[in-house]
């Protein structure tokens, strides 16, 4: 039985490889798969700088509380500046307890630390620390 070389699979001539119309397909289907999943890698990337970003807020935080002067030298006021990335603004008051009349030579102050990255994500610390009452 003699088949003809086109009803094997191959072209005339001996030629091998895909028609058009086979590589048109194949390409439809291949962007078809990567335009459903596309969204899913966008997402992950959002997820992931937003991880990014909170991790950086936290390191940075925790470097500012951990330079806070000592409890003697504990001052109200308002510093700023920029610390791996990340701007912060930290603000440093008296606290007021309701009720509470300030004697001794202890004070509590209220400390807020406001930090900022880069893209524009926003963390809030507060914390009491006492310190030595200011006497003049």
């Amino acid at each position: 039985m003699n088949r003809p070389e086109r009803e094997l699979g191959r072209k005339a001539g001996g030629e091998h490889g895909f028609t058009l119309l086979e590589v048109l397909v194949t390409l439809a289907v291949v962007g078809t798969i990567l335009a459903a999943i596309a969204p899913v890698f966008a997402a992950n990337l959002i997820h992931a700088r937003g991880a990014e970003d909170r991790l950086l807020l936290s390191t940075a935080a925790r470097s500012l509380l951990d330079t806070l002067p000592s409890r003697d030298k504990l001052r109200p006021g308002q510093l700023s500046g920029t610390l791996e990335d990340v701007s912060w603004t930290m603000e440093v008051t008296p606290y007021q307890l309701p009720g509470a009349l300030a004697t001794g030579s202890w004070v509590p102050y209220r400390i807020t630390i406001d930090l900022t990255t880069p893209r524009r994500h926003n963390a809030r610390i507060e914390t009491i620390r006492l310190g030595r009452t200011v006497r003049s």
